[in-house]
């Protein structure tokens, strides 16, 4: 009860406890709360069991016990039972909903002693809820013109009136999704703590596609029956071709071994490397090196070739060249 009666001591708290059980046991005291014998005995009984399952920390049986006894017999006693069991289980908005209600509940003249303590009681209570509730405000950046978002905290709608400004939430975990024409632009995932302010913005712009891959198209003519100098150009461009993809496999084979090499002395070179490590800065020098070499080979050889494939007629002969993100893809009509 240390969250609902801080306060008070521990005896304070059992006798505020047991007085509210008894006014609760005791409903009907004057002819205002008169009901027929089944419904106060019912009351009574959920009652009793509410204040079981509160005494033993079941605050979600609690309150479903005082909630079924307010619904047969609506006294401020069970109902600020019920307030407290839901400020127990961290629901503080519902918890606080209860405690307005019962500081606002009208009493006859010949109400029990215990009821209008019910009703004093709530007011104070209800003030200790409303400082602890966390306060959220929800930003929207990036709307379009025109644009209708649809904003959901726990797959519940939140109303456009409550964007922009704070406003109470109960703690724990929240998922705040923001929507455009049923797409969904963006999600957070939220801890709020008690008493702590938030701000979140939503940023609901469109994602922006990929770029499209970069083609270049070079023409070239077909060589004739007759033309040797262009079947030579062929037969180079080819050769050449091949010699710069074997001249970037090879850099990208010795690339891969330093990288490793590399990776094995970082994990013992701290701060310098031992003896034993010698053979390995060897390697990862070598490897390093002749990488260098053959990727500077591999793409003068490439771009030999290109160039010897371009020469020739454009209407009848073309080679492509595409940058994709895994790298170059050369294709053509020879």
């Amino acid at each position: 009860m240390t969250l609902a009666f801080r306060s008070r001591s521990n005896a304070a708290l059992r006798l505020s406890f047991l007085s509210l059980l008894s006014a609760t046991l005791l409903l009907c005291a004057s002819p205002s709360f008169a009901q027929d014998a089944e419904i106060r005995t019912a009351a009574r009984d959920l009652a009793t069991q509410g204040a079981q399952a509160f005494d033993a920390g079941e605050y979600a049986q609690a309150s479903d016990f005082f909630r079924r006894a307010h619904e047969l017999v609506p006294a401020p006693s069970i109902a600020l039972l019920q307030a407290r069991s839901l400020a127990k289980l961290g629901q503080l908005l519902e918890a606080l909903d209860i405690y307005e209600q019962t500081a606002r509940f009208k009493l006859p003249d010949d109400a029990p002693e215990a009821y209008l303590q019910a009703v004093e009681t709530a007011r104070s209570e209800m003030e200790e809820v409303r400082h602890r509730l966390p306060r959220l405000k929800l930003m929207l950046i990036g709307v379009g013109s025109g644009e209708s978002v649809q904003v959901s905290t726990d797959d519940k709608p939140t109303p456009d009136a409550l964007l922009g400004v704070e406003r109470p939430i109960n703690p724990g975990s929240h998922r705040i999704e923001a929507r455009v024409s049923g797409q969904l632009r963006a999600t957070r995932e939220l801890s709020i703590a008690e008493g702590q302010n938030y701000q979140v913005e939503l940023d609901v712009q469109p994602a922006q596609p990929a770029p499209k891959p970069v083609v270049i198209v070079a023409k070239a003519a077909s060589p004739t029956s007759t033309s040797t100098p262009n079947d030579w150009r062929k037969i180079g461009g080819y050769a050449a071709l091949g010699a710069g993809a074997l001249g970037l496999g090879i850099g990208s084979y010795t690339g891969i071994l330093a990288l490793h090499h590399k990776s094995e002395l970082d994990s013992v070179c701290t701060p310098t490397c031992p003896p034993s490590s010698a053979a390995d800065i060897d390697s990862f020098r070598s490897n390093r090196t002749i990488s260098y070499i053959s990727f500077g080979v591999g793409i003068a050889a490439a771009a030999t070739g290109v160039v010897l494939l371009t020469v020739g007629k454009p209407a009848q002969e073309h080679v492509a060249i595409r940058a994709l993100p895994t790298g170059l893809l050369i294709a053509g009509r020879l």
